[in-house]
């Protein structure tokens, strides 16, 4: 394998991992209340952008799908609390 001057990003994705299950625990239990889903949507949206542009795409693949995760955990937690 060639010399990269990035580090591989298996660390920062599990950090990233625990942040977005802290993220989904957080959006089920205040039940998809806007302003937290629009907070935790804010960072994730930002982590995704910075780490594209940073040149890290499996970082940014990484955060797109935590912030899918939590939009889908906020619809279905809203959802619930309806019935």
């Amino acid at each position: 394998m060639p010399w990269s001057p990035l580090p591989p990003p298996s660390g920062q994705i599990a950090i990233l991992a625990g942040a977005v299950g802290t993220a989904v625990v957080i959006t089920w239990f205040t039940g998809g209340l806007l302003p937290h889903v629009a907070t935790i949507a804010w960072a994730l949206g930002g982590v995704t952008v910075s780490t594209v542009q940073e040149g890290y795409p499996e970082l940014a693949t990484a955060a797109g799908l935590g912030l899918v995760i939590v939009l889908i955990t906020a619809v279905v937690a809203r959802r619930h609390r309806r019935r």
